[in-house]
This record gives structure tokens, sequence and C-alpha cells, in this order.
């Protein structure tokens, strides 16, 4: 089963996903324990940004994580840290859903919502 787009009830029902073979959909992973270092994941996640406020989502990547999906409102934003004016555009979306005009999402701070059983919980900073 391949799924072209990922959505909060995706990752409700498989907390890790992969690229599928064809790098065109998304399949659910097994959690990897230890998370293997050359695989792209999206991984589900909690985030607080730095303005404090709690937000679910995921982590995108492998070593490092390059983006983030955020669930708000029941929309879906991904905001790639390669690209800061996209995400500074979806920041501003963000902020306006949740009625909070002065949010400030990044630095944000994350923490995976998986549990690894031998690894330890991933968390940290984004940007880094």
């Amino acid at each position: 089963m391949s799924e072209s787009t990922l959505t909060k009830d995706h990752f409700d029902r498989h907390p890790v996903w992969a690229w599928d073979d064809g790098m065109e959909g998304h399949v659910p992973a097994e959690p990897f324990d230890p998370l293997p270092d050359e695989v792209t994941l999206f991984i589900r996640a909690r985030f607080v940004a730095a303005s404090g406020e709690r937000l679910r989502g995921y982590l995108i990547g492998s070593e490092s994580f390059y983006a983030v999906g955020l669930f708000v409102e029941g929309q879906e934003f991904v905001l790639n840290l390669n690209l800061p004016e996209l995400a500074e555009a979806d920041a501003l979306k963000i902020s306006q859903l949740l009625d909070i005009p002065n949010l400030e999402l990044f630095p944000m701070r994350y923490e995976d919502d998986v549990d690894f059983k031998r690894s330890p919980v991933l968390r940290g900073k984004l940007p880094p």
C-alpha cells in the first residue's frame, strides 16, 4: 500500500513512513531500532515553537532533518528548512489559523513520538 500524501491519520496508524521503491509515494516502515543512516524517513513527532505553542507533525530526513510536516487545524504544512522564504509564508498561514499574531516557529524544538526500544528519543532544535 503506497500513499501519495501523508495525513495525520496515516501517522496515527503508523508512526514511521519511508519512500516507496519509485520515490513516488510512501509506505509504512517498521520503527527502525536503531534508525538507518541513509534512508529518508517521515517520523511522527511533537514540536514546541519558539513562542511556546505545542504542535504535532512529523520530521523528514535521516541522519539530520531538513523539513517538518505540521498538522494545524485540519491542514498540513511542510516546512523545508532549505527554503526559508516558503517556510515563512507557511508560518504566517499557521499564525492566522491559530489566531496567534506573534507566532514564532523557529527555532523549533522537537521530540519523536515513537516508542523506540533500543534507540534514544530523537530530540533537538530546528534549525540546529
